[in-house]
């Protein structure tokens, strides 16, 4: 029977079609954000659920106890997209995701390469660690570069008008803001984020995470970039190594898993966008580009394989010639000593193809003799 793989997803991870190939059973958890139902939740699948693997988010210590007893009942449990920190401190096996202070700092260092001459970054959900560390990343490459770090401006993902505020209020400049670099430090704040640079188009803006909101304001030139950690790509591949974990033994060795952040200066064509907003289910003109370069490799091999075979049969034939002449060599100098030698039988001229042929004929002075052949 196929083990059964249990997984709790936040609501920004996505389960691939990798459960159907895998066959797996699912006992799927909803989109449940507040931490201490999700601790809950994972204390209910790891004790009550005959589970063999489950997968988690830590988004806060919430949840630390609860995957503390799963861990404490054998059940491996791998950790996804927020809480590495906390991940390495629970000896989970993996962590995959992107590291949230490095990321930060890279959307740090790119804004300073792009002239910036001060820094703010706005956070969304302040007390989340993945918020905080991201933040806290891009002040680090700021205070490094000698950029002055204006601080956080802690904003709603649901009001624009009030996002506005409270970034006038930590930025606290006149004009069009040109030099000041701003960290749109999640996907919630892309469509205020963008309204904010139009309103002051000295500002150079950065943002984590995609969505087609972003990709509308990279089109328009309001937004310089946004990060990708590949959230698809972190709820396929836990299902997975705990499938191999589970029915093989299997694993790989590496710990922290790191599936971003990648930085989107341009908009991906409509169809990779149609792609990637039904999970990749629907993606006809990349699988055409597969089963061409299949074909491709399936054609490549088949040539390849045939002119290994050609150089077998050639080698094979001219060490067959070898032996035979050797044994009629072999023949002809007993019959020059003056020994009589029975007639070569076929099976004899096959066996000295993997035998010394005068182990093969003998001198037989008792036959009569046989001319030459």
């Amino acid at each position: 029977m196929q083990k059964v793989v249990i997984l709790y997803l936040l609501q920004y991870t996505t389960i691939s079609l990798v459960l159907i190939y895998y066959s797996i059973q699912i006992l799927f958890t909803g989109s449940d954000t507040l931490h201490t139902r999700m601790a809950n939740r994972i204390e209910e699948l790891c004790i009550r659920q005959d589970v063999d693997g489950i997968f988690v988010s830590i988004p806060s210590d919430t949840v630390l106890s609860a995957i503390q007893q799963c861990l404490d009942l054998g059940i491996p449990t791998i950790s996804i997209n927020a809480g590495a920190d906390k991940s390495q401190e629970l000896n989970l096996s993996h962590h995959i995701g992107q590291l949230e202070f490095n990321a930060g700092k890279g959307a740090g260092k790119f804004l300073i390469k792009s002239g910036i001459t001060s820094g703010s970054c706005a956070n969304h959900a302040e007390g989340v660690a993945v918020v905080e560390e991201r933040c806290a990343g891009f002040a680090a490459a700021l205070e490094e570069a000698g950029v002055p770090y204006i601080g956080q401006a802690y904003v709603p993902d649901d009001n624009e008008p009030i996002y506005i505020e409270n970034v006038e209020n930590v930025v606290n400049q006149d004009g069009d803001w040109s030099g000041v670099g701003f960290l749109a430090a999640g996907g919630p704040q892309h469509v205020s984020a963008a309204s904010l640079q139009k309103r002051y188009p000295g500002v150079k803006i950065g943002a984590f995470d995609t969505s087609s909101s972003l990709y509308e304001a990279l089109d328009a030139g309001t937004v310089e970039f946004g990060m990708d950690q590949e959230p698809y790509l972190q709820g396929y591949m836990p299902v997975v190594l705990l499938t191999m974990a589970a029915t093989t033994g299997q694993g790989v060795s590496n710990r922290v898993i790191e599936s971003g952040p990648a930085f989107v200066t341009e908009s991906p064509s409509k169809e990779r966008q149609e792609c990637e907003e039904v999970f990749y289910k629907t993606c006809d003109e990349a699988e055409a580009a597969v089963e061409e370069v299949g074909q491709q490799q399936n054609n490549t091999g088949l040539i390849v394989g045939i002119c290994v075979l050609a150089v077998v049969v050639v080698a094979m034939g001219g060490f067959f010639v070898y032996r035979l002449r050797a044994l009629n060599k072999h023949v002809a100098e007993l019959k020059a000593q003056g020994h009589s030698v029975r007639r070569v039988s076929m099976s004899q001229r096959a066996l000295s193809i993997v035998k010394p042929v005068n182990q093969v004929v003998e001198a037989d002075d008792t036959a009569p003799a046989q001319p030459d052949a």
